[in-house]
């Protein structure tokens, strides 16, 4: 239903299935923005997975938040991979989320760090072998000085070789910047996920955006 405070959004009721991160809630707010280009709305009984954020003590999301119908449809006739596609992005957004989970792990990025690998050095870690999409996570421990002292490969890919290969490009080529700070108050642990997409209609490729 609409809320009466904010016309932007609407409030729903739901039903949990399985929680990765929060508390237990029955209801949310969606940024439904209906008269502007970023229109969203969630059909009734039908099943999500929301990555929810906190505004002004409200749980929230809308269409840019990177939320997924689970349950979502689609024309065979003109997109016959469609349902596949959708199935395969979905189990390896689950598949991070449990590893977060039974990790235990916090990914906030404290000092708000930019950690990357150049575009060249992902370009290597092209055309191996693989059937299913991957993931693998690594941790950065960034100095005081913003240099990167230790890189660690927390979870690697099924593929040794590729993990490997990963590790050595992370260790040769990562960068390390912040927009303002030339120190930090103290030495702080960075976390970065990369993923890996098997071939398809182009050779396999390692990412660090989750298609």
């Amino acid at each position: 239903m609409p809320d009466k405070k904010d016309k932007e959004y609407h409030n729903i009721e739901i039903q949990i299935i399985s929680l990765y991160k929060g508390e237990q809630v029955k209801k949310l707010k969606i940024h439904s923005w209906l008269s502007s280009s970023c229109a969203f709305y969630t059909e009734k009984n039908s099943t999500w997975l929301i990555f929810a954020y906190n505004y002004n003590g409200e749980l929230r999301f809308g269409y840019c938040s990177g939320a997924v119908q689970q349950d979502q449809k689609f024309d065979l006739v003109k997109y016959p991979d469609a349902d596949v596609r959708h199935k395969e992005n979905l189990d390896l957004k689950l598949a991070v989320l449990s590893w977060i989970k039974k990790s235990k792990m916090s990914f906030k990025n404290q000092h708000e760090l930019s950690v990357w690998l150049p575009k060249e050095n992902l370009e290597v870690l092209r055309n191996f072998n693989g059937t299913k999409s991957d993931f693998a996570v690594v941790e950065y421990e960034i100095a005081e000085d913003i240099k990167l002292r230790k890189t660690t490969l927390l979870k690697g890919f099924n593929n040794k070789k590729l993990s490997a290969m990963l590790l050595s490009q992370l260790k040769k080529a990562v960068k390390v910047n912040h927009r303002t700070l030339k120190e930090l108050p103290e030495k702080t642990k960075v976390y970065g996920i990369y993923y890996f997409y098997p071939e398809g209609p182009y050779e396999s490729f390692v990412s660090t955006y989750d298609l």
